[in-house]
């Protein structure tokens, strides 16, 4: 394995001229729109795009359902997203029912925390977006989930969601790095949320306040426009929603980008481990359940298989499913932010401007 690693580093600089070239022609693409010479659809109503310029997890769906907790009391609020990770195309709306496999696992999972809010998928955000209207006019708050790069709709707010470990500034485009855009895209967004932050710069000590000085001044933005944020954990829920409580043995099975800090937060608990990790947005077949079962009997009568509300949502559409679900514990998580007030009340004016 480090051997396959260090080849893929060694080809992803090998293809460097090329990560050169995709920007350049990105860096072309946004000035035509920066300038008017392609046109951009606005939805008659307020949008917040919630977007990064990298790929990979950057921490977008917490602070996706952190928004509509925010804002769905005192307005008529919509989801927009690609449903990434579906196997179906066009316009569709994600239902209760609707399976990860015809809408994406993270619209699910919204859908199922949120069951009072539209959400909708489509891979195309100007169709997605009217069609929206068309069917709910009354909606006045419009989330757009990954959709900075897609500038043929234009969004009346940005946040850009970056991680701590791997700031865009520190990144190359594709295919060398890991950037969809030149970092210059940041520009755009009205709000940077630095993501996944450790919790020494979460306090209001000294050491905390140089920390993010120094980020600002990396990220070139002022004070009140950078927000560090990083994840807590809530009391974990059983299939069915209701809290319960972990037991010291656990099985951890994820197919989500980033696991380590769900490990790190498991190993600071003082459980017992055994961890089985899956490819971002992994698709689970009957075998890999029933084998997280068996994992679940050989590590002891009362250990649990410990997941993620998204990687819950693409396990239940496999017929295994029922024979683990009683075994099965979700961690949920939400953002914390430093300067809530201040990020509060800049999205709360911006919803409330005529």
């Amino acid at each position: 394995m480090p051997n396959h690693n260090i080849l893929i580093k060694a080809l992803r600089w090998i293809l460097l001229p090329l990560s050169w070239l995709y920007g350049l022609v990105m860096l072309i693409r946004n000035r035509l729109y920066d300038h008017g010479w392609l046109a951009s659809y606005s939805p008659d109503c307020k949008t917040i795009c919630v977007g990064n310029l990298s790929v990979g997890g950057t921490g977008k769906s917490p602070l996706t359902l952190w928004l509509i907790e925010l804002l769905k009391h005192k307005h008529k609020v919509a989801v927009l997203s690609r449903g990434y990770g579906r196997k179906t195309h066009g316009f569709r709306w994600v239902e209760q029912s609707s399976s990860a496999h015809e809408c994406g696992d993270e619209p699910l999972m919204i859908k199922h925390k949120h069951p009072d809010v539209s959400v909708a998928v489509c891979e195309n955000r100007v169709e997605g977006a009217k069609r929206i209207l068309e069917a709910a006019p009354e909606t006045d708050v419009m989330i757009l989930d990954d959709a900075m790069q897609h500038r043929k709709i234009k969004c009346g707010m940005t946040l850009l969601v970056t991680p701590w470990y791997n700031l865009y500034p520190n990144d190359l485009m594709l295919p060398t790095g890991n950037l969809r855009e030149p970092a210059a895209g940041a520009r755009r967004a009205d709000i940077i949320v630095v993501s996944k932050c450790p919790e020494l710069i979460m306090d209001d000590g000294e050491r905390a306040e140089a920390e993010k000085q120094r980020v600002c001044s990396l990220l070139g933005r002022g004070h009140d426009e950078v927000f560090m944020a990083t994840i807590q954990y809530g009391n974990p829920l059983d299939c069915n929603g209701k809290e319960t409580t972990l037991p010291d043995k656990l099985v951890v099975a994820t197919g989500i980008a980033n696991p380590q800090p769900l490990i790190e937060h498991l190993n600071n608990a003082n459980k017992e481990l055994l961890t089985v990790i899956f490819p971002d947005h992994y698709r689970f077949s009957e075998k890999d359940l029933l084998l997280l079962q068996i994992k679940c009997e050989q590590l002891g009568k009362d250990s649990v298989i410990l997941t993620t509300e998204k990687d819950l949502e693409r396990m239940r559409e496999v017929k295994a499913f029922a024979a683990v679900k009683e075994r099965i514990i979700v961690m949920p998580i939400k953002p914390y932010f430093t300067q809530l007030e201040t990020l509060t009340s800049k999205i709360q004016e911006y919803v409330r401007k005529n």
